[in-house]
């Protein structure tokens, strides 16, 4: 049986831009939530745009912790988090409220779930110093390439731009013998404390990349390029941790003429839709997840919500006790998780527990989500004829309307209980109290339940008033337009049916005289009315029809502009395609010149010549889209020793303790391939390809390894080939 005495926690999160924000807050409206922000970025005060912080007013009187704590020059990380985040569950779980974790660090939310212990490492400023140094010195990447070196699985999860973790995990490394991503393996295997329910939100990737694209140009409309030069002004700089979040350390770039603006905004659509992707692998790796995709739901937000607020009652509920099964306790719905009626006495104790924890959740709802419910699990007790029950229920769900009106309904359906009760004296006051109402509808029902009570008291007189006080009030409710009203109180009474039980006590030609009278005037009352409320009808359909046909021309309008604008767009886009095909035209026709030159020469070529020409046609020519080292690199090697003036050569001697992998990067580069080319070529990532130029521009003794220093000493080797 699992620990009862655990506190309650929900965490929502997902890759950025899904929607957590949004769903949050509805959600913890829904359970007397708060929310405690599990994000890097906006905790910190002034940086609003770039970290999508939710505002004031988004936040629609919902507590939440963790939002603009801290300055731009205060560190941020997971102790810190964890510290703030246990001091506030003291706070939110002593007001009686539910903490729902939202954010998308899982790190972070990793940490606190599970009280990760991050105290026992000890520390190594020397070291960290060094570490600081080369990535100051050599990069970003040199530092990542150590990490990758030492601890593969640490390298994979952290992003080379996160500095701070990197050297954490070497210095870990360092100090212990022992790899970091081991060590949190094993911490991630430690029991939680609390009583979580985990939902991690998904969507369509391609979906959620173009949130993430729209999200980064609404940024920019925004002013984040403001944002990022006020933040400059009050000292902020690239080596803060603050500053390395996306969006700023790009748009700081830009600032600092690194980047275009247009550059910018490239690399922080690249990097988020990169970040988005990590966060899922991350989250793949929980423990007890419950995932859920909005495709599914079609972007139907509320059933969503009602799914998501089931699953946490039906963990919160979880006691492991003998009762019934879920859909034995009620079936699925969200507003009666606990129908408990289907219970037998030997589970009366348990059963009364399970419903005492129901209706404490349930009274931490808004009222108007409390009232729902009241109201449908009253129908059941009426259902079942359980009178005293249905009539505690009607009272709680009475208690919690808005409006005087609604009161009033409710005391129709209390009235009509205590009927069944034989308490006749409160049944006339509150017909009393809802014949005060302004409702037709509800007079209505009033005058037709005293009708029947007269009749069948051989109360004609009495009958005949009553049902004449019902059809006035249906002609008023016929003539102000509720119909919809007017044919739910004909189908429950059955109105024609009424008029002819009232024919027969109406014995007397007098009688008879003044009902056709009657008759006759309500008739025509009628046919007014209806000729009045169909002219109506037929004048709103043509208001509307006007309104669909003004809002049809601006739809037409705009899509005008949109086609005109897309003309333009394509006419562009047919241009840089021609611009493609001739140059494809004229590489296959270099390509086709040289094929025919060494078919016509190769008698009086080597046989190891016209293969290397052959295996560098196939290669520049992507006939054939892998490169097999063991037999194409010799090949290669010889072509390029024959065409390019013994460059092959060139570069051994230049550069002896190349590796073979490294030469092949050379060799394809030289043969005018792209690094993208290359690693199709190779079968392997870009990410794999860049590592490896990294470790040639080292051994070249290149600066700061970039592909651009790689670029520029192959195209100098190139010319000094030409000169020759």
């Amino acid at each position: 049986m699992e620990d009862t005495k655990k506190k309650p926690m929900v965490i929502l999160t997902g890759p950025t831009a899904v929607g957590k924000t949004a769903l949050s807050i509805e959600l913890a409206k829904r359970i007397n939530g708060v929310i405690i922000s599990a994000d890097s970025m906006q905790v910190y005060k002034h940086m609003d745009i770039g970290s999508a912080k939710i505002t004031k007013e988004e936040m629609q009187g919902v507590k939440h912790y963790l939002i603009d704590e801290l300055e731009p020059d205060e560190e941020f990380h997971v102790v810190k988090f964890v510290q703030l985040a246990k001091k506030y569950l003291e706070e939110i779980y002593a007001e009686g409220k539910i903490p729902i974790v939202t954010g998308g660090t899982g790190f972070y939310i990793q940490a606190l779930l599970y009280d990760i212990d991050f105290t026992e490492q000890e520390s190594d400023t020397a070291y960290r110093e060094e570490l600081e140094h080369i990535a100051k010195e050599k990069g970003n990447e040199a530092l990542h390439a150590m990490l990758d070196e030492v601890d593969p699985a640490s390298a994979e999860a952290i992003h080379a731009n996160n500095v701070k973790r990197v050297i954490r995990a070497l210095e870990f490394c360092h100090l212990t013998g022992n790899r970091i991503s081991e060590h949190n393996e094993k911490e991630r295997q430690k029991t939680s404390p609390y009583q979580f329910a985990y939902f991690v939100l998904t969507d369509d990737r391609a979906k959620l990349y173009e949130r993430i694209d729209r999200r980064v140009d609404l940024m920019i409309e925004q002013g984040l390029e403001e944002e990022v030069k006020q933040l400059k002004q009050l000292g902020c700089h690239r080596d803060m941790v603050a500053m390395q979040g996306l969006g700023y350390k790009e748009i700081l770039a830009y600032l600092e003429g690194e980047y275009t603006l247009e550059q910018a905004i490239y690399i922080i659509k690249r990097e988020t839709r990169h970040f988005a992707k990590r966060q899922l692998t991350w989250f793949k790796r929980e423990r007890e997840v419950c995932w859920w995709n909005k495709s599914d739901y079609a972007n139907a937000e509320e059933k969503l919500l009602e799914d998501i607020q089931e699953n946490i009652y039906k963990k919160a509920l979880d006691l492991n006790l003998s009762v019934p099964s879920w859909k034995a306790m009620g079936g699925s719905s969200a507003f009666i998780p606990l129908y408990l009626g289907q219970g037998t006495p030997r589970y009366n104790e348990e059963v009364k527990l399970v419903q005492d924890k129901f209706f404490d959740i349930v009274n931490r709802m808004d009222f108007s989500t409390q009232e729902k419910i009241y109201y449908r699990l009253a129908l059941v007790e009426k259902d079942k004829k359980n009178w005293n029950e249905a009539v505690s229920l009607l009272k709680q769900a009475q208690e919690r309307t808005s409006t005087a009106e609604a009161r009033r309904g409710y005391d129709i359906e209390l009235a009509e209980v205590y009927k069944k009760l034989g308490k006749g004296a409160t049944v006339d006051s509150l017909r009393v109290e809802v014949l005060k109402s302004s409702r037709p509808k509800l007079r209505a029902s009033v005058y037709k339940d005293m009708y029947r009570e007269m009749q069948a008291k051989g109360f004609e007189r009495e009958a005949a008033l009553y049902m004449q006080h019902y059809i006035n009030e249906l002609e008023l409710l016929f003539t102000s337009g509720s119909r919809a009203e007017l044919l739910e109180i004909e189908k429950k009474y059955d109105y024609s049916a009424v008029l002819r039980q009232s024919n027969d006590y109406r014995s007397r030609w007098t009688i008879t005289i003044l009902i056709t009278i009657a008759s006759v005037c309500t008739l025509a009352l009628l046919l007014w009315g209806s000729w009045k409320f169909f002219r109506y009808q037929k004048l709103d359909i043509l208001r509307n029809y006007k309104k669909d046909a003004s809002i049809l021309q601006e739809q037409i309008d705009t899509l005008q502009e949109q086609r005109e604008e897309n003309q333009g767009e394509a006419k562009n886009l047919q241009e840089q395609m021609q611009a493609l095909e001739e140059e494809k035209k004229n590489k296959e026709l270099r390509i086709r010149q040289l094929e025919v030159t060494f078919r016509s020469k190769h008698i009086s070529l080597p046989v190891e010549t016209v293969e290397a020409a052959q295996t560098y046609l196939r290669i520049v020519s992507k006939e054939n889209p892998r490169y097999n080292p063991a037999e194409d690199r010799a090949k290669l090697e010889h072509w390029l020793n024959v065409s390019r003036h013994r460059w092959a050569d060139r570069l051994e001697a230049l550069y002896p303790s190349l590796t073979n992998n490294e030469k092949d990067i050379c060799f394809l580069f030289v043969l005018g391939l792209g690094f993208d080319d290359i690693a199709d070529l190779l079968g392997v990532q870009s990410r794999s390809v860049d590592r490896v130029v990294y470790r040639i521009c080292r051994k070249m003794g290149l600066g700061q390894g970039s592909k651009e220093e790689f670029v520029a000493q192959i195209n100098r080797m190139g010319e000094c080939a030409t000169n020759k």
